[in-house]
């Protein structure tokens, strides 16, 4: 690209070879209609179901770069790569899959210039949102949603949506300092953003249709659980997140790895272009 996008879109992808191509056609037709310019960012987190050839198989867009680690490393890991290999002055987050409706973009682009919001989040409990899924997940969520206020004292009802907009400003200040790369990474990332100052994070609605046919586990509940009360300890005790960050040029770690030098056995960068 010869210059900057306004937008980039990263879409962190686990085990979704099936529809991913899909789902990236119907997010660039949309986005295309919505801002002047833009790219989206594709960071497969592992490709156990092959999920690269299927997306270098079926698709060819001129603004699509994909990113792949061979092994999943999180959503937290995904996301900073992708952030690394992105280029747009607004980022946005979502999750792969056909759970998230992406039309409510638009409705959040909004939000975000309106209220020259520091970030725009999808929230299940907006009173416009539209939300189908199983009453055993509205405990778990409501649940944890009121442990988050208590601990974290955070002016938001929903912390857990896959679909987010941050200014690039935030992301460059928040995402080194987050830890968790799995379980609890969105409600990290609203804690750090929070702590910083970026204190201007506005909820948006959200049409949410959950595909699955299994429970939560227990064992994923335990992990968040311990997660979240990890995210308090380093916040309130070790104040970890005031550290200094290291030099600009200092690469990312994913799991302990320099992602700048990884081996092109276990990442794989492609641009595809029609």
């Amino acid at each position: 690209m010869s210059s900057s996008p306004y937008l980039s879109v990263i879409i962190p992808a686990y085990r979704q070879a099936g529809t991913i191509a899909a789902d990236l056609q119907r997010l660039n037709d949309l986005i295309k209609t919505l801002v002047p310019s833009y790219e989206l960012v594709l960071v497969i987190d592992g490709n156990e179901d092959n999920t690269l050839n299927n997306v270098r198989r079926s698709l060819s867009l001129p603004n699509l770069t994909i990113e792949c680690f061979d092994h999943n490393q999180g959503k937290g890991a995904a996301l900073r790569h992708g952030l690394q290999r992105s280029h747009g002055e607004v980022v946005a987050f979502i999750d792969a899959g056909n759970d998230i409706d992406p039309s409510f973009l638009q409705i959040m682009l909004a939000e975000f210039k309106l209220h020259h919001a520091d970030i725009v989040i999808g929230s299940k409990r907006h009173s416009l949102s539209e939300v189908d899924y199983p009453w055993l997940r509205r405990v778990y969520s409501t649940t944890y949603q009121i442990l988050n206020r208590l601990l974290f004292c955070l002016k938001v009802r929903d912390t857990q949506v896959g679909l987010k907009i941050c200014r690039r400003e935030v992301l460059t200040a928040v995402l080194p300092r987050i830890v968790v790369k799995k379980f609890a990474f969105d409600l990290e990332l609203l804690v750090v953003a929070n702590h910083l100052g970026y204190q201007r994070i506005v909820e948006a609605p959200v049409k949410i249709k959950y595909n699955f046919s299994s429970t939560i586990r227990l064992i994923d509940i335990w992990r968040t659980f311990i997660d979240t009360l990890a995210i308090f300890y380093r916040l309130r005790f070790l104040h970890w997140y005031d550290r200094p960050l290291p030099a600009a040029s200092a690469p990312v770690l994913v799991s302990g790895i320099d992602v700048s030098i990884h081996h092109e056995a276990t990442r794989v960068r492609e641009k595809i272009h029609r």
